[in-house]
């Protein structure tokens, strides 16, 4: 039996969300578009903790360019 305080190593779309802070349908979108890499086991969307991380580094901006979004 799985250690119940072991760490995942995937997110759902609704943990991914809040870790993200945006909503589902954005990371649906993010998903779609293939900017998020991701696994289905059966009808279920599941995203690799360390994707997550890769995808904050990817659009990572210098705080020097922060004011020109």
């Amino acid at each position: 039996m799985p250690n119940a305080t072991a760490p995942s190593f995937t997110f759902s779309e609704r943990e991914l969300a809040k870790f993200l802070g945006v909503s589902v349908e954005l990371v649906r979108v993010l998903r779609r578009q293939g900017r998020l890499p991701f696994v289905r086991v059966n009808t279920r969307v599941l995203y690799l903790r360390t994707d997550a991380h890769a995808f904050l580094e990817q659009n990572r901006h210098a705080a020097a360019e922060a004011g020109t979004c």
